[in-house]
């Protein structure tokens, strides 16, 4: 494939995963089991579709991990009464998020992968406020607590520059 239409292609493929933010944010409560397995349907397309090169392993492990990362922070926010989710039980439409994150790495975010700890941090504090900022606005979530982005940015300072590097560490094409 040519460089254009690879970029093209990456451009498409964010736009899908942003598309899919959107809806798993919006229909939160709604369909959230729906919204679950299709992200898992987009983890796999992914892998097959773009990194059929790389080590599964890596790639599933890696998930492993997201879906770990998501499950305590989400837990941990809850268990703080720093949020409402606004349902029974746990938040899987949550879940659908993190998920589908590991779907940027092995080409979206290889731009990253030789950056500094600290930009990479900053990066994740920033961009991950910014998106549960952002989700707050247009789902049923409600914040009791504004230390809640606090929380957030410090846990995304963390764990954007731990996923980055070790993705990358043991990634392969």
């Amino acid at each position: 494939m040519k460089k254009i239409e690879k970029k093209i292609v990456l451009l498409l493929k964010v736009i899908l995963l942003q598309a899919l933010w959107y809806a798993a944010v919006y229909y939160a409560d709604l369909y959230q089991y729906s919204l679950l397995v299709i992200s898992f349907v987009f983890v796999i397309l992914n892998f097959i579709l773009f990194l059929k090169k790389t080590d599964a392993k890596t790639y599933f492990l890696s998930l492993l991990f997201f879906i770990l990362f998501g499950v305590y922070e989400t837990m941990i926010a809850s268990q703080l009464s720093l949020i409402d989710y606004k349902m029974d039980g746990f938040p899987l439409w949550l879940m659908s998020l993190y998920i589908v994150f590991i779907c940027y790495y092995g080409d979206v975010f290889n731009y990253l992968k030789d950056k500094n700890v600290i930009l990479l941090s900053l990066l994740g504090a920033i961009g991950g406020a910014g998106a549960f900022y952002g989700g707050v606005k247009i789902s049923p979530i409600e914040v009791k607590d504004q230390f809640y982005y606090a929380l957030i940015a410090l846990n995304w300072a963390i764990f954007f520059p731990v996923s980055i590097k070790l993705f990358y560490k043991f990634y392969k094409i």
